[in-house]
């Protein structure tokens, strides 16, 4: 007889990478991030289907990076998790907003 072999997924952890921001009314960007593990035991480098994102609530702020379409349904070999304290994106402004109150200016930035 033939032995049953189970083929399960391969775990692998999306590590997104620090320093990412944006300034509030640009263009989104992708954001980057790492494997871990970065090949298969054939040494063939693991590609995964899907972009992470993370929920803007459209403030300026820091908001977790999250898995996305980065899913085990696009990505039917792995099982994949994210490192979700490694990092978060940030919403930036260098916009300088001005109020004049009787002969007084506040600035905020």
């Amino acid at each position: 007889t033939i032995p049953n072999c189970i083929i399960t997924r391969k775990p692998v952890v999306v590590i997104p990478d620090a320093n990412q921001s944006r300034l509030y009314d640009d263009t989104p960007i992708d954001i980057t991030y790492k494997v871990s593990p970065t090949t298969l035991a054939s040494g063939q480098q693991i590609t995964l289907n899907g972009k992470p994102t993370f929920n803007w609530d459209h403030e300026v702020g820091s908001y977790p990076i999250e898995l996305g379409t980065i899913n085990d349904e696009n990505n039917p070999n792995y099982s994949i998790s994210i490192i979700k304290s490694a990092v978060d994106y940030t919403i930036t402004t260098d916009v300088y907003i001005v109020k004049k109150y009787g002969n007084t200016l506040l600035i905020n930035n």
